[in-house]
C-alpha cells in the first residue's frame, strides 16, 4: 500500500471471534516512550543524511509503503474498540449509522516498528437523530493510536485513508439501541 491508500472498508459491528490477545495494541505509556524513541532516531537519520551532501530526504519526509491487507487486519485487531465506541455513541442516539473516513499517519522505525502520530475523521456521513456525533468522532480518533504497525516498506512515513461503517446489529434494535 502505498501512501494516501484506500484500504477495503471495515465494518465495525462485526465481532472478533478470536481469543488471542490483539498483538498490534499498544497502551499509552509504552506508546509515548516508543515515540520518542522513534522521533528520535528519524532525527538522527535526518543529520546523517545531511552529513550525505544532502541528496537523500530524511526516513520521515519519504512516503513508504504497507501492504493494504495488512493494514486491514491490524485495524481489524482494534475493532472491539472501535465498537464500543459505537455502543457509547448508540446510547444517545439510536439512529446512528453511517460512515467515517479516518486518515491516519504512520511513522516508524525498521527495528522498532511503526506508530500512529496523527489520526482525523476527513469525511463521512455517521449520522443519527442528532447529526455527525462528535462523540463517536472523538472515539474513533483516539483509538487509532493503539494500533501498532510493523515499519513501512522503504522505510519513511504512510498516510492511509482508512473508511469504517457503522450499523446497528440485530441485537442492538433487540436490547433498544
Amino acid at each position: 500500500m502505498t501512501a494516501r491508500q484506500q484500504p477495503e472498508p471495515g465494518a465495525v459491528k462485526e465481532k472478533q471471534t478470536s481469543a488471542k490477545p490483539a498483538a498490534s495494541r499498544i497502551d499509552s505509556q509504552a506508546r509515548q516512550l516508543l515515540l520518542a524513541t522513534i522521533v528520535t532516531r528519524l532525527a538522527a537519520q535526518q543529520v546523517r543524511s545531511s552529513d550525505d551532501n544532502g541528496a537523500t530526504a530524511p526516513a520521515s519526509e519519504r512516503p513508504g509503503t504497507l501492504p493494504r491487507q495488512y493494514i486491514v487486519e491490524q485495524v481489524g485487531e482494534i475493532k472491539p474498540l472501535l465498537r464500543e465506541c459505537y455502543q457509547m455513541a448508540l446510547d444517545g442516539n439510536t439512529d446512528l449509522q453511517g460512515t467515517l473516513k479516518v486518515r491516519f499517519t504512520v511513522v516508524a522505525d525498521e527495528e522498532l516498528g511503526g506508530l500512529i502520530t496523527d489520526s482525523q475523521v476527513v469525511g463521512g456521513s455517521a449520522t443519527g437523530n442528532e447529526g455527525l456525533n462528535e462523540g463517536l468522532v472523538e472515539c474513533i480518533r483516539e483509538t487509532m493510536y493503539a494500533l501498532r504497525l510493523k515499519a513501512p516498506e522503504h522505510g519513511g512515513k504512510v498516510t492511509v485513508t482508512y473508511p469504517f461503517r457503522f450499523s446497528r446489529t440485530a441485537s442492538d434494535r433487540e436490547e433498544g439501541r
